[in-house]
C-alpha cells in the first residue's frame, strides 16, 4: 500500500513538472492544447538500410564502428549521454533524459514509462543494421505525452543505439524505470544492477 501511495505521489509530481513554466515550452505550445503541426509534423518512422546510409553520412558510420561485440554486457536504457537521475529509491529510478547526439548501445530491460516534455526528431541504430529516423516525444499529439516502454520486444531482444538526429531540436522526456522488473535471465547478458536477483524470477 506505502509502494502504491508513493508511486502514486511521484507521478503526480512529475506531471506537475512537467506543466510548470520551468520546462521549456515548445514553439506554440500553451499547456493542454493540441501542439501545432509544424514545426513537428507526425512521422510514422523511416526504416533504413543504415549501411548504404553509411557511405555517405559520418554519423551513422561513427555509430556503427561502435556496436558492441557479442561478449559486451548490456547496460539499460538509462542513464546515458544527456539524461540525469532525479530520484532514485527502492522501487523507482527517474531521470531528466535530454537526448544527446551521440549514441548509446543499450536495451530496455526494464518496464518504464516516459513522458514526453519536448519532441524532436531521433535516430535509432540496431545491432541487425536497421536504422529508424523519426519523431519522438510526442504520441499523444499533446505535451506531456506518455509512453510506455514494455520489456520482451524488440528493443528489450535487439541492442541498439538512440540519439538527436538534430542537436537543436533535442527530444526530452521523463523517464521512469521500474525496479523489480528486470527481464528473466538478463544477468547473463547485462550489467544492468538488479539483473542478479532476475535471475530467480
Amino acid at each position: 500500500m506505502t509502494h502504491n501511495r508513493l508511486t502514486s505521489l511521484m507521478l503526480t509530481v512529475l506531471l506537475a513538472f512537467g506543466l510548470s513554466g520551468s520546462v521549456e515550452q515548445v514553439e506554440g505550445q500553451r499547456s493542454g492544447a493540441p501542439v501545432a503541426t509544424v514545426p513537428f509534423p507526425p512521422d510514422p518512422g523511416v526504416d533504413i538500410d543504415a549501411k548504404v546510409l553509411a557511405e555517405w553520412d559520418p554519423k551513422v558510420a561513427k555509430e556503427m564502428s561502435t556496436m558492441p561485440g557479442k561478449d559486451f554486457k548490456w547496460p539499460g536504457a538509462l542513464p546515458r549521454p544527456g539524461s540525469t537521475k532525479i530520484f532514485e529509491n527502492e522501487w523507482l529510478a527517474i531521470f531528466d533524459d535530454d537526448m544527446a547526439s551521440d549514441g548509446s548501445w543499450h536495451r530496455h530491460i526494464r518496464e518504464a514509462v516516459a513522458i514526453g516534455i519536448r519532441p524532436g526528431r531521433i535516430s535509432e541504430l540496431f545491432m541487425d543494421g536497421t536504422l529508424n529516423i523519426g519523431e519522438a516525444g510526442m504520441t499523444s499529439g499533446q505535451l506531456p505525452s506518455v509512453s510506455r516502454f514494455s520489456t520482451g520486444g524488440n528493443n528489450t531482444t535487439i541492442g541498439h543505439a538512440e540519439w538527436s538526429t538534430d542537436p537543436d531540436r533535442r527530444r526530452r522526456a521523463i523517464y521512469i524505470e521500474f525496479k523489480g522488473t528486470e527481464v528473466a535471465g538478463c544477468g547473463a547478458w547485462s550489467s544492468l544492477a538488479g539483473c542478479e536477483a532476475a535471475e530467480g524470477r
